[in-house]
């Protein structure tokens, strides 16, 4: 009975941990009892992160993480209840808010090799260019090249491909050809991009911008002559000569492009 007794008890007891009340909402509860599971702490993890108890909330993450590692959409808690479960990526956004920017680097990025969210990629981001200002080194802008040859190209093609590289250490944080950014799901230290363009007939003044995180820029501009029309022909007149026994016409006549005339 003395067994039984213990056993009970010891699955009554209750994490203890600080209840704060601010702007008269309570911060550090959870729904339900607290049975010391993971989805508990990452729950009252995230009450503290919500009231700005950062310390509080950065242990609570630590504890769901010992005993549920992943990040991951759609956890399983007991029964046919589940929840979403990014420890790695609350963790990570509290470290960032308390000034740890290293140890904020390494769980959000561990969080987006587990599980890719909108919410950790803009986190990484901000933490990447805290850390670029704080080690306050002269930046240079990204390294920019574009896959032809020359500054000036014909192409009869629709659409027209227009591709490149973009490297920087300080990672690549946006690509915009003609204004308009080409998608990205987050920043990197290379970047390749290709991007069809739908171009009319005749000139196009092409730029390409990338940028890093540190908001310096590059820019590369290039003409384009799309061509998808034969040349002008005109025919002045066609003659023969009675006296040639071949009978040969001759034709008069001139052709006309802005590319030139090839043969």
């Amino acid at each position: 009975m003395v067994l039984i007794l213990f056993s009970v008890t010891s699955c009554a007891v209750q994490e203890i941990a600080p209840v704060y009340n601010k702007n008269r909402k309570t911060y550090g509860e959870v729904q339900g009892s607290f049975r010391g599971k993971w989805w508990n702490f990452y729950e009252r993890g995230l009450s503290y992160a919500d009231g700005r108890f950062f310390e509080e909330a950065a242990r609570d993450f630590r504890t769901a993480i010992e005993k549920r590692e992943n990040d991951q959409r759609m956890a399983r808690t007991y029964g046919m209840h589940f929840v979403d479960y990014f420890p790695h990526r609350e963790l990570g956004i509290i470290l960032f808010r308390m000034g740890d920017l290293e140890a904020a680097e390494k769980e959000l990025d561990l969080s987006l090799s587990q599980f890719r969210s909108a919410k950790a990629r803009f986190y990484l981001d901000r933490v990447r260019k805290e850390l670029i200002e704080k080690r306050g080194h002269d930046i240079e802008p990204p390294r920019l090249w574009l896959d032809m040859e020359t500054d000036e190209v014909w192409t009869k093609e629709d659409p027209v491909l227009i591709s490149g590289t973009a490297e920087d250490e300080n990672f690549v944080s946006a690509v915009m050809i003609q204004g308009i950014p080409i998608y990205m799901e987050d920043s990197k230290q290379q970047v390749s991009f290709k991007e069809n363009l739908s171009l009319d007939q005749g000139p196009h003044t092409i730029e390409v911008l990338a940028q890093n995180l540190a908001g310096k820029t590059s820019r590369k501009c290039f003409l384009i002559h799309v061509d998808r029309e034969g040349p002008l022909i005109t025919i002045e007149g066609v003659s023969t000569d009675p006296a040639d026994p071949a009978g040969l016409a001759t034709i008069k006549g001139f052709a006309y492009d802005d590319a030139g005339i090839a043969h």
